[in-house]
């Protein structure tokens, strides 16, 4: 998509689960995608009333979305609690989910797929790797190998498999970059 000329861009990105809260819909089915408004909400007649400034767009399409009435299940909070711990650096298994949260895996499984529309060990090694990105940012200062293990890898080798996966970029790459990365398929 281009913009020229003038005129602005307003869109939404919603909170890993924030889309449930909208629509009972197999995010699965979504994921990786760019889904429009109207085939998601139904309708795009909301979007000839918003004004042509993006800032005074956004006030108005949160108070629409507001507006539709956002609601969460009973296992909204559980999911919640399962998702928080994926920062927690101690957690370094899946297993070590499950028990804090008092489930079985296929349970944690599911939860996971309902909210996010992929499985729980995906959001963990994409909250490693953040975490990583992270420490490189602030110049971490050993090796990468301590690196892996610091984040919860078994070795080097899973870190630059992952991490490339993620970032598009190895961690040595990462770490000696000039300019921002951007994420195949996508443009600046």
């Amino acid at each position: 998509m281009s913009l020229r000329g003038s005129g602005s861009v307003v869109a939404v990105k919603f909170q890993v689960d924030g889309t449930v809260a909208f629509a009972n819909a197999d995010l699965a089915a979504l994921r990786d995608r760019t889904v429009p408004a109207a085939q998601w909400f139904g309708s795009d007649a909301w979007a000839s009333e918003l004004p042509p400034s993006a800032s005074e767009a956004s006030s108005r399409l949160d108070a629409w979305l507001l507006g539709l009435g956002p609601s969460t299940d009973a296992g909204y909070d559980r999911f919640r609690m399962m998702h928080a711990l994926l920062d927690d650096p101690t957690v370094a298994r899946l297993d070590d989910v499950a028990d804090r949260v008092g489930c079985d895996m296929r349970t944690l499984q599911r939860t996971f797929r309902r909210y996010t529309g992929v499985g729980p060990k995906r959001m963990l090694v994409r909250a490693r790797v953040m975490a990583a990105v992270a420490a490189l940012d602030r110049g971490w200062p050993g090796s990468l190998t301590e690196l892996a293990h610091e984040f919860g890898w078994f070795d080097q080798a899973h870190l630059i498999r992952d991490f490339r996966r993620i970032t598009g970029l190895t961690p040595a790459g990462y770490a000696d970059r000039d300019t921002i990365p951007v994420a195949p398929g996508t443009n600046r």
